[in-house]
């Protein structure tokens, strides 16, 4: 696999929903640091809607493993509360449960400018917890945007 060259801010970014998750022979591996403020912001109305879904079905009775166990067990954490006491159960949501929602709602780049080229991200591989944001690695490829566009 190659390393992306030069900065995420030099490509439109956009995540591949169709294939997400689904393996590339020719993948190009990235990185990125995102902000506590860019998750809060950009993320935690998806993320709290998640966790208000999934604490009704819980009251509704509906069985509950895995992640979804341990959200349980931490009362069903706003996204703000989560990220102040448990970082770790966080990166675990988002790896097993919303790696192509977290990385669309915090990487994409809206509309796509026709003079940059478009880094498709089509697999999430880690996160990471710093003191105040994550280190994301992640696998996709880049296209001409002239031809997303048509």
């Amino acid at each position: 696999m190659n390393e992306l060259k030069g900065k995420l801010g030099d490509y439109n970014v956009v995540v591949n929903e169709v294939g997400f998750g689904k393996p590339l022979g020719n993948s190009i591996i990235c990185s990125a640091t995102i902000g506590d403020d860019q998750v809060l912001e950009l993320f935690s109305e998806y993320y709290d809607d998640f966790i208000r879904k999934e604490r009704e079905a819980f009251e509704d009775g509906e069985d509950v493993e895995d992640v979804y166990l341990k959200l349980r067990q931490e009362s069903f954490p706003s996204l703000k509360d989560i990220l102040k006491k448990n970082r770790k159960l966080f990166e675990e949501v988002v790896l097993e449960e919303l790696p192509s929602e977290f990385l669309g709602y915090v990487l994409s780049t809206g509309e796509l400018l026709v003079g940059k080229k478009t880094y498709i991200v089509n697999s999430f591989l880690n996160i990471e917890s710093l003191d105040d944001g994550f280190h994301c690695k992640f696998s996709g490829f880049i296209t001409d945007t002239k031809k997303l566009l048509g």
